[in-house]
């Protein structure tokens, strides 16, 4: 249950001056000057659910408190993140515990994917997806794009958490399992003369343990010196920011231009599939605070044609895409996937994108089946929450049974082929 609601748990609940300021200029960026203020402390006070001490719970808090090393690990990673969807979070006064959430979907990796199709920080399956207008073709995959997809995210949180009767658990519950089944758990409650809080629903393994999860991190945000967690050192202040760009740009070209790594910047925007900004946008890319100056002055003094490390072929007679992806050293596959072609038919005086041989590497397909080498005292349900995933799926990509036994020296598959 959560402990107010609308405008005035803003009142109640002790906001940091960030909060407000942003509250009352609606949310001017102008205060990369206010880094002072302790980013964790200012977390806590926002956390807005009661959070019971029950076995649900501890079990999760238990196993965080015995590998303390993943937490901060995972934390560190999404730093470039935290800032933005915290912003988010207060502007709209939802409870701080959210912003926690894509640690539980996704690890915080806006390249997480699930065995159902689900991508990103906050892991919406293609169907959702379109549900909430996030793009998805060959170019582009609004899912895992930072900004639009944790406007849906919350967006779709909120629709919960009104259907459900202003109850965040419940709402939390359904963004995991589904608006039916949680629905369906109710009315079999409420059949039964029995309550209808999360704590008393038969929903299945995975939710019944996905909210504990979420609050067990929570609990450790609240007090982690009490449970021997490191939270990594986070400035309160903006990791990003937003360069409108006007042409196609190679990211491998942009990152050049801003001084920094390709990697950093991809991370920031992993919704380009092709590594590079698509002809129909968004044409905009997140930069580093400390990069994105450099970025705008070397765009403004850079010709159109070194922008992009991208070539242009003209469909000729007799041309076909076999030849053509030999002449380039690429391929069928990613030809067709650059130029959304669904199958090899081309066209005279059609022109063809065509990646280089150094961005074509990055276009192949990017799932690789990762391994795990089980070592002495394993389980797989250790297995599952270190990496993300669940029970479930761990025994579905190994076929193992349910009463499969894992030994030591043994190597499971993490992802399926």
């Amino acid at each position: 249950m959560i402990k107010t609601s609308g405008l005035f748990q803003f009142i109640r609940i002790k906001i940091p001056l960030l909060g407000l300021l942003f509250l009352q200029s609606n949310l001017s960026a102008n205060t990369q000057n206010l880094t002072d203020q302790d980013f964790w402390a200012a977390v806590r006070n926002e956390f807005l659910l009661d959070i019971p001490d029950n076995a649900r719970i501890q079990v999760h808090r238990k196993w965080y408190f015995n590998n303390p090393d993943y937490l901060e690990r995972v934390l560190t990673r999404a730093k470039p993140y935290l800032w933005h969807i915290r912003l988010e979070i207060l502007r709209r006064g939802m409870p701080g515990e959210i912003l926690f959430l894509p640690l539980v979907e996704s690890a915080y990796s806006p390249y997480a994917r699930s065995a159902w199709k689900a991508v990103g920080l906050w892991q919406f399956i293609p169907t959702t997806g379109k549900r909430f207008k996030l793009s998805q073709n060959g170019w582009y995959d609004g899912r895992r794009d930072i900004l639009q997809s944790t406007e849906a995210a919350l967006n779709y949180l909120e629709l919960l958490y009104k259907r459900f009767d202003n109850d965040w658990l419940l709402a939390l519950a359904a963004y995991n399992s589904g608006e039916g089944t949680v629905s369906k758990a109710i009315r079999r409650n409420k059949k039964a003369h029995k309550p209808i809080d999360f704590w008393h629903l038969k929903l299945p393994r995975e939710t019944r343990e996905y909210v504990p999860n979420l609050l067990a991190v929570c609990n450790l945000i609240q007090d982690p010196e009490k449970h021997n967690i490191q939270l990594p050192p986070t400035k309160d202040a903006p990791f990003f920011e937003i360069v409108n760009i006007e042409d196609t740009i190679d990211l491998a070209t942009a990152a050049d231009l801003a001084k920094m790594p390709l990697q950093d910047l991809e991370n920031l925007n992993p919704g380009f599939l092709m590594g590079l900004i698509p002809p129909d946008g968004p044409k905009r890319l997140l930069v580093p605070i400390e990069n994105s100056a450099e970025l705008i002055v070397a765009l403004e003094n850079t010709k159109d044609i070194q922008k992009s490390r991208w070539k242009k072929h003209h469909v000729r007679s007799g041309d076909t895409l076999s030849e053509i992806a030999k002449k380039y050293g690429t391929s069928i596959k990613i030809i067709r996937y650059a130029n959304n072609l669904s199958g090899n038919t081309i066209k005279i005086k059609q022109i063809l994108r065509i990646p280089t041989n150094t961005t074509s590497k990055r276009f192949k397909d990017t799932i690789r089946v990762k391994r795990y080498l089980v070592r002495k005292g394993d389980t797989l349900w250790d297995i599952a929450r270190s990496h993300n995933v669940s029970v479930k799926m761990l025994r579905r990509w190994n076929e193992l049974s349910p009463r499969g036994i894992i030994r030591p020296g043994e190597q499971l598959k993490l992802a399926a082929n």
